[in-house]
């Protein structure tokens, strides 16, 4: 029983021990999968870790790779760069380069106002005005031919063939304000008429200023460049023999530059017409000759348009039995317009009722004139919603919207509008060319309330002979024979005259020549054939045309004596009191002027200065003797002798007067430079009294003109 007992003692002791061998065994076993899935865990995590990095080395890479690209596009575009590389400098420390030079001076041409917008935004760093006026002030561009752009013609046209040298000249002028404006830095006048032809005595004029600006420009018939060639300002007009004096000249130029002018192209301005007449030209022979080539004239079909639409608005046309009105447009637009869709819809009330100013604008003349508005007459006369009797004003509008199509053609081929298309041996222009010549020939213009053909010609005899027969279907038959011929030889405010020069200058610098949004010309994708580059290159600096010192000048007239009343005086002794603030030297102020109040030399002409020293300042002067001596001096040259010198010429006008006022005899108590400086600054306020004065006349000039053209009105006691 022992034994047993023992045995089951020994087993069950067994058996815990394997029981906890086991559970030791389970517990090692489920550490080590829990220490295995730690493990894994930690592993996938690595792995993950090791993808985040993977990606994020590609993504710097092409981070890398992209920022090499974007560094190299921008050290292409360099204006970009420069802003970047000043953004962090000072204003004097920062240097642009010839290509954000270029850049700034066109965005300024565009338009000041939208050149600060963009500089007060700090998205570009641009250069101020003021910068923008120092870098074009070495260029200089005078009226008369251009030199510099003829030279640079000549280096660009070297590598032109024969038919790449073919161009038409073209001449057009506008109205400019009369003004009269001096620059004290050069010593010029600018505002009177100027030929750019040297004279000895230009016969100068204050009541005689430049009213117009005639320019000349060149434009390739084959290359597709343009360019202008240099101005003229006259006053009225240049007439007829001095424009076209200037026209040959400019053809002996351009031909010399190495270009060949076939055409000259002009508007229908009275003066143009006559120099036609006076050249020889007639509608049979549109040409005439320099040095034994000819020339053809070609007016303006844009301007030949406008006047077509002008005349049909004011008379009834009379061609081939038919009576063409520009009631047949009005009733169109009033049926169109409530329509909707519109079969016209660029046909609008500006087209009908045209506002002022607006006759001039091409647009309006070529949508009025337009197939797609010979189109929707026959169509509402088709309904019967128009009478018969517009198709007759529908023929005239096809006629004339051909006319404009041929002699504006663009493209090579056109299929949409045949004419558009250039004219070759077989092309269709040349039939209806013929056909539209003998309608023109025999068209001519009536009353406007004249729809009978039988009465047409009666009606026609109370217009003038110009209503009668208008100078614009004249410039069309021109145009017809001069293309035959050409085929046969095988080939709005008014700027003054200072701002019409700064115009042409920036013009001439830009190479951006494309119009603006909204004006009077669509784009024509050509370009300036002499940039700022050509500019850069030879620089065309200001003719600074100082009298020369070994000159002998008449002496002033002592016999008159220098009679200034209680008014000058006042004011001539606050100019000096002003001018003599401005010195650089102190012990040269102090010897010029009064350190006593009292004793003054004479107290009626200290009167006004003592006044506004007590009521504004303490710093105001009071000229002693020297300096009232020397301002007396200076106003008795002024007074004397700067009529004479203007009217001879509009440069050194003040370097002439400054050599009356002899520096030996005022050397005691100021320097040379200060002395200097001294008459410079009261020469300059007296010609800027002088220019106020002329633009004061200007204006009554002005006034009267409209008084007159107006006292019908006041009569009447109608609205003026």
């Amino acid at each position: 029983m022992k034994d047993a007992h023992t045995q089951t003692v020994i087993k069950s002791y067994e058996y815990n021990q394997l029981i906890e061998t086991i559970n030791s065994l389970k517990n090692r076993l489920r550490n080590k999968e829990k220490t295995n899935s730690r493990r894994i865990s930690s592993m996938e995590k690595s792995k993950h870790k090791i993808y985040l990095l993977n990606q994020g080395l590609k993504r710097c890479r092409k981070q890398i790779r992209f920022g090499d690209s974007l560094l190299k596009r921008l050290e292409q575009n360099v204006v970009i760069y420069d802003s970047l590389r000043n953004s962090n400098r000072t204003k004097r420390a920062r240097r642009y380069s010839k290509q954000m030079k270029k850049f700034a001076i066109s965005l300024y041409m565009s338009g000041p106002r939208t050149y600060r917008m963009i500089e007060r935004s700090n998205v570009l760093c641009l250069p101020t005005k003021r910068t923008i006026k120092r870098w074009t002030s070495a260029v200089s561009f005078e009226p008369g031919l251009n030199t510099t752009i003829l030279n640079a013609l000549k280096e660009k046209c070297r590598y032109f063939n024969e038919i790449e040298r073919n161009v038409v000249l073209a001449i057009d002028g506008m109205k400019i304000k009369a003004g009269l404006s001096y620059s004290a830095k050069l010593d010029k006048f600018q505002g009177f008429p100027d030929d750019g032809l040297k004279k000895q005595n230009e016969r100068n004029r204050s009541s005689v200023l430049a009213t117009e600006a005639v320019v000349v420009m060149v434009r390739g018939i084959y290359k597709p460049f343009k360019q202008g060639l240099g101005y003229f300002i006259t006053h009225n007009t240049l007439g007829s023999k001095e424009q076209l004096k200037i026209v040959k000249n400019t053809i002996r130029a351009i031909r010399k530059a190495g270009l060949n002018p076939l055409v000259l192209t002009m508007d229908q301005f009275s003066t143009n017409i006559k120099m036609a007449k006076e050249a020889g030209v007639t509608i049979e022979n549109p040409y005439f000759f320099v040095d034994g080539t000819p020339i053809f004239i070609w007016w303006d079909p844009p301007h030949l348009t406008k006047s077509t639409r002008n005349m049909i608005k004011k008379h009834n046309a009379v061609f081939n039995g038919n009576i063409a009105s520009f009631v047949d447009i009005e009733d169109l637009y009033e049926i169109d317009c409530v329509s909707n869709p519109r079969l016209v819809p660029k046909l609008t009330e500006k087209h009908i009722q045209v506002p002022p100013f607006s006759p001039m604008n091409v647009s309006l003349a070529t949508r009025t004139l337009s197939q797609s508005v010979a189109t929707g007459i026959r169509y509402y006369v088709h309904t019967n919603e128009l009478t018969t009797r517009a198709l007759q004003t529908a023929t005239f509008i096809e006629m004339h919207d051909k006319l404009f199509d041929v002699f504006n053609s663009k493209t090579k081929f056109c299929f949409a509008k045949p004419f558009k298309g250039a004219l070759h041996e077989n092309s269709l222009h040349w039939a209806f060319l013929d056909e539209a010549k003998s309608l023109l020939n025999k068209m001519f213009y009536t009353r406007k309330t004249c729809f009978d053909m039988a009465k047409a010609k009666e009606e026609s005899k109370y217009l003038t002979a110009v209503q009668r027969k208008p100078k614009y279907v004249r410039g069309f038959l021109n145009n017809i024979n001069s293309i035959r011929l050409l085929r046969r030889c095988g080939s709005n405010d008014s700027p003054n005259a200072v701002q019409f020069s700064a115009a042409f200058k920036y013009a001439a610098i830009e190479t951006s020549l494309r119009p603006c949004p909204g004006g009077n010309c669509e784009p024509d994708n050509l370009y300036a054939l002499v940039n700022s580059q050509s500019f850069n290159n030879s620089i065309v600096t200001e003719k600074h045309l100082t009298t020369n010192i070994t000159t002998i000048l008449p002496p002033l007239d002592a016999t008159k004596p220098l009679e200034i009343t209680t008014r000058e005086l006042n004011g001539l002794m606050f100019v000096a009191g002003t001018a003599v603030r401005k010195l650089p030297h102190k012990k040269c102020v102090h010897n010029l002027v009064h350190q006593r109040k009292n004793n003054l030399r004479n107290e009626e002409g200290y009167h006004f200065i003592k006044l506004k020293q007590l009521s504004t300042s303490n710093f105001l002067n009071l000229p002693n003797k020297k300096l009232y001596d020397i301002t007396a001096l200076c106003f008795f040259a002024f007074n004397q002798k700067f009529s004479k010198f203007l009217s001879k010429s509009k440069v050194g006008v003040k370097t002439k007067l400054k050599r009356y006022i002899n520096y030996d005899l005022f050397d005691d108590g100021i320097c040379q430079s200060c002395f200097s400086l001294l008459i410079d600054k009261m020469f300059n306020t007296f010609i800027q009294g002088y220019l106020k004065k002329t633009k004061a006349l200007q204006d009554t000039k002005s006034r009267i003109k409209i008084f007159k053209r107006n006292r019908k009105a006041r009569r009447m006691c109608l609205p003026i």
